[in-house]
């Protein structure tokens, strides 16, 4: 496809950035005949990312950690699950008009669909956390604990979503980690969490198991690489930019090529 100034344009910002959305987005435009590019970047500042995408008449960005609580003050309008999360982790330019949309909380709830926890410990108390906490909450369970670095932070979500914060003394039928933690075996915090529950539901992408993904997967524990996840919300996250639904197996195509599954 030759680009050109009517090619759209489609960012990813992170604070450490991957491969995982070009790979799936580009294959998908190229797929379905679409005129349009994604590049992932680095990125710290919300203030100057929105100043970017404005000036650079961005057509949407793909906003991870830890930018996705800091760009809400910034934008010009929030959906509702985004507003009751204060948690963004797509913006659409809507002709200069840039609105915050969450499509976490459905990637999340397909997950935990197939999982159907009746207990479950969340470690990190960061923005996505209130996605999960959400998801949670909407398939029907009840039995939440959550625990963290930052105790005050999971003091706050757990009264705003009816949880508990760990105690250290029970044991759940599902960790769900929401931070990069899991890539570092030397968090003995989060790994020690393993021995406590029946199975894991990491949120960080990586086509190879990150530590705390391998490790569960030799206890031959039930388990949902950040992948997954990663998939549903970007399934619903490309109709909120082009308007069209992208079938299950076209993207499961696109992780296979990438070497995602």
């Amino acid at each position: 496809m030759q680009w050109g100034t009517e090619t759209k344009v489609f960012f990813s910002v992170s604070g450490k950035p991957g491969n995982f959305g070009a790979s799936v987005y580009n294959f998908l435009f190229k797929e379905l005949d679409i005129n349009a590019v994604y590049l992932p970047r680095k990125v710290l500042d919300a203030a100057k990312l929105i100043e970017s995408i404005r000036t650079l008449g961005i057509n949407g960005c793909s906003v991870s950690m830890p930018l996705k609580g800091q760009v809400v003050e910034h934008l010009d309008e929030l959906e509702d699950l985004a507003q009751a999360t204060q948690s963004v982790n797509t913006i659409l330019n809507e002709d200069g008009k840039l609105i915050g949309h969450n499509t976490d909380c459905y990637g999340a709830q397909q997950v935990l669909e197939r999982l159907k926890p009746k207990s479950v410990l969340v470690y990190g108390a960061g923005s996505v956390t209130a996605s999960v906490l959400t998801a949670l909450r909407n398939t029907g369970c009840t039995d939440i604990a959550i625990t963290g670095r930052t105790i005050s932070k999971a003091e706050a979500l757990a009264k705003q979503f009816g949880a508990k914060v760990d105690d250290g003394s029970s044991n759940f039928e599902l960790l769900i980690n929401t931070t990069p933690a899991s890539k570092d075996p030397e968090n003995k915090e989060l790994f020690g969490l393993l021995d406590r529950v029946e199975g894991l539901f990491d949120l960080p992408v990586s086509p190879t198991d990150v530590a705390l993904v391998a490790q569960a997967r030799q206890r031959d524990m039930i388990l949902s690489p950040g992948f997954e996840m990663s998939k549903f919300q970007l399934q619903k996250q490309f109709s909120i930019y082009t308007g069209i639904w992208p079938e299950i197996e076209m993207l499961n195509k696109a992780l296979e090529l990438n070497g995602f599954v």
